[in-house]
């Protein structure tokens, strides 16, 4: 990674406030993985850390020498990292300190585990012809972007704006109730970062001006603040305890049958789990509300999301 960085220097030439030209050499990089195990090396502290320091963006020269690749000097790095993953290699590789402080605080994870639309041929939404427009205008307007070149500024709203958001950010008292848990510090401590690239990325895509509207910040921020229910499912599967991890799975059995017996339920975990972590994960979802019983004997989910509702 750090030899393709440093060989994807380019230089861009823009004017300054003051009417100056300046010629900037940068150093860009945008990285499509389907699967991100084969790129991520989460037993390898350096690897991770560099990742950590080019998400910082400093306008600087990084500058690293090993025996392996020899000496590497990337000029004002900038990596972008789209990549595929499930929960289950998240909990298997990600250690629970990467929570708090460190890598995964620094990614937006995007969660879905059902399909939004049933499209079995695409080509029966989208006729050719349409398709084949849509494809030549993105291109069109990605070109159009690449030619952006500068500092962006934010407007006198958007800075209101960004003042006022910070402050009720970082106020206690409203903070959500489901980012309650200290585990999600590093995330909140990181959010006014993910806040303002979101909205310089909606800004370049609407307008060619350098500007972040106060319009921007605020799609921004909703874009964001929707997808963190979704995102602690991620978050859920690193570090989490056995039982937590049987907790689930008895849930995620209950939810799909709406109600089962406690054998009928037995019968779907034995294969998983043993009867003594089977009883007390059943009494824990118990005490935790996330699951009742019926005067007959069965059990059901109290869960918002369970089938048929």
């Amino acid at each position: 990674m750090g030899k393709e960085l440093e060989d994807a220097i380019e230089h861009v030439e823009y004017y300054r406030p003051d009417g100056l030209k300046e010629r900037m050499a940068m150093s860009c990089l945008t990285v499509s993985i389907s699967e991100l195990g084969t790129f991520l090396q989460t037993d390898n502290d350096q690897h991770v850390s560099t990742l950590v320091r080019l998400w910082d963006g400093q306008l600087d020269t990084f500058r690293h020498h090993t025996k392996a690749s020899g000496k590497i000097e990337i000029q004002n790095p900038w990596l972008n990292l789209i990549a595929a993953t499930t929960p289950a290699w998240l909990k298997e590789n990600f250690p629970e300190d990467m929570i708090g402080g460190g890598l995964a605080s620094r990614i937006v994870f995007v969660y879905g585990d059902k399909k939004r639309n049933l499209i079995p041929y695409p080509d029966e939404i989208i006729p050719g012809p349409t398709k084949a427009k849509l494809k030549d205008d993105l291109i069109a307007d990605l070109i159009d972007i690449s030619k952006i070149v500068g500092e962006y500024k934010l407007s006198g709203f958007a800075r209101d704006f960004g003042r006022g958001w910070y402050t009720d950010h970082n106020n206690p008292d409203l903070r959500a109730a489901y980012l309650s848990s200290d585990r999600y510090n590093g995330y909140l401590a990181r959010k006014q970062t993910h806040l303002h690239k979101l909205a310089l990325v909606l800004a370049a895509a609407k307008r060619d001006k350098l500007l972040i509207e106060e319009d921007d910040l605020t799609e921004a921020e909703q874009i964001i603040t929707d997808n963190e229910k979704a995102m602690l499912r991620v978050f859920e599967s690193i570090g989490i305890s056995p039982q937590a991890k049987y907790v689930k799975e008895i849930v995620s059995i209950v939810r799909f049958f709406d109600h089962m017996t406690s054998k009928d339920l037995w019968s779907k975990c034995m294969n998983s789990m043993n009867m003594k972590d089977f009883k007390e994960a059943v009494k824990a979802a118990f005490e935790g509300g996330l699951l009742e019983s019926y005067g007959n004997g069965e059990v059901t989910c109290t869960q918002i999301g369970k089938k048929g509702t």
